[in-house]
């Protein structure tokens, strides 16, 4: 039986991010492709219904970001979802702090677009909390949990509106 990470796209999209992050290592020192793989991962196991364009936009959550490769995307021939919900997940660049994006993104009742930010979310949550620096921890008590109750309240209210 072939699993999602067995199939040409997870394959193609998991070599663009490796090769992408080449040498790159997170404040722990672990290959920062991992966060990637990790977020994908998470999705996976949160909503088993997860399509193939929210998985693709899992593994390239930052393609569209200041140091993001958009060109790439066409290149990698994604699901036309992935590239939606890239759209929509990308950080702001218009000065909107980042819970007005989560809050904004939650209000939009885009569920696959914020089931992948909470993936993201949550991996981001769980990496810093290991960390025992106060700058983490004001990251994840400021920031990150914060974040984490809009998107799930945005999931919730988008489920009771149908």
């Amino acid at each position: 039986m072939r699993t999602v990470q067995d199939q040409p796209w997870y394959l193609a999209a998991m070599t663009f991010v490796r090769t992408r992050h080449n040498g790159r290592v997170d404040a722990l020192g672990a290959p920062y492709y991992q966060h990637f793989e990790r977020v994908a991962h998470r999705l996976m196991r949160l909503y088993p219904q997860a399509t193939r364009g929210q998985i693709e936009a899992a593994l390239l959550h930052d393609m569209l970001e200041p140091d993001g490769q958009p060109e790439a995307l066409e290149a990698l021939h994604l699901d036309p979802e992935a590239v939606r919900i890239l759209g929509r997940i990308t950080l702001p660049t218009d000065g909107r702090s980042y819970l007005q994006y989560a809050a904004d993104l939650a209000a939009s009742g885009d569920v696959a677009a914020i089931q992948v930010k909470l993936a993201d979310n949550l991996d981001a949550t769980e990496f810093y909390s290991t960390r025992s620096d106060a700058a983490a921890q004001k990251m994840v008590l400021d920031q990150y949990d914060p974040a984490r109750r809009i998107l799930q309240s945005g999931l919730v209210a988008a489920k009771e509106r149908g």
